[in-house]
């Protein structure tokens, strides 16, 4: 009856993904107990993937004492940074976040959708990112990613606005974006870095865009923090 509610247009607006689940639930119900009877060590670390700091999907598959294909051993040490990159895997049900049949888009759609919530509220995403560096406000939540009370820092405005103009003409046209990041100092780079990932990490499914769309969104986001803070730890040139 589960796949019967998923076939209707109405159910399906309400579901989330993966990453909301697991950044929104422990803060309001508390943190699960896990079930070490039946693949506990690939059930943590896909939760640890998913709710991890940054966005991957696993690069290859290897194949473990038993012969059996299995995704990469993922931790949180070695996955800081690496997540959610480009090209989305639609439609891959052997991935970290797989999309369900009836709740997957064609990659244009996802990624036009993804660029029409962020071009039609353009000028308050542009603020809310800029909470990025600002004040973090005087009260504090559980839920580490939960500060309603932040305050936008208005030098940030004129760059963030730039970037995130990139990021959905690239959606739009299904190109990563390409700026040239070398000429700003390090410490500039983290700053523009740290305002594109508060952004990232708060897209909600289904409060902001659809579940396809979200990871179109996080992917390119992701991708221009990459630019902008390499993975390599070089801050030299870093164009794409």
């Amino acid at each position: 009856w589960m796949a019967a509610f998923e076939e209707r247009e109405a159910y399906r607006a309400t579901k989330s993904d993966y990453y909301t689940h697991v950044m929104n639930i422990p803060p309001q119900y508390g943190y699960a107990y896990p079930d070490v009877s039946n693949n506990y060590e690939d059930v943590r670390d896909a939760v640890s993937f998913i709710g991890g700091e940054s966005w991957n999907l696993p690069k290859d598959t290897v194949d473990d004492e038993a012969g059996r294909a299995r995704k990469e051993p993922v931790s949180r040490r070695s996955m800081q940074g690496r997540s959610w990159t480009l090209p989305v895997p639609n439609g891959d049900q052997s991935c970290w976040e797989p999309i369900r049949p009836p709740f997957q888009l064609s990659e244009e759609a996802a990624r036009h959708e993804a660029a029409l919530e962020l071009a039609s509220n353009h000028e308050n995403v542009v603020k809310f990112a800029c909470r990025g560096t600002g004040d973090r406000g005087e009260i504090n939540f559980s839920a580490p990613l939960a500060d309603p009370y932040a305050l936008a820092n208005p030098a940030e405005k004129e760059d963030v606005d730039l970037l995130l103009r990139m990021a959905a003409q690239g959606l739009v046209r299904g190109q990563l974006p390409r700026f040239e990041a070398g000429g700003l100092d390090p410490e500039r780079r983290e700053e523009l870095a740290k305002c594109i990932r508060y952004v990232r990490d708060r897209v909600g499914v289904p409060r902001d865009m659809s579940f396809p769309a979200a990871q179109h969104l996080r992917a390119y986001l992701n991708h221009i923090v990459d630019v902008l803070v390499p993975l390599d730890g070089s801050m030299t040139s870093s164009s794409s």
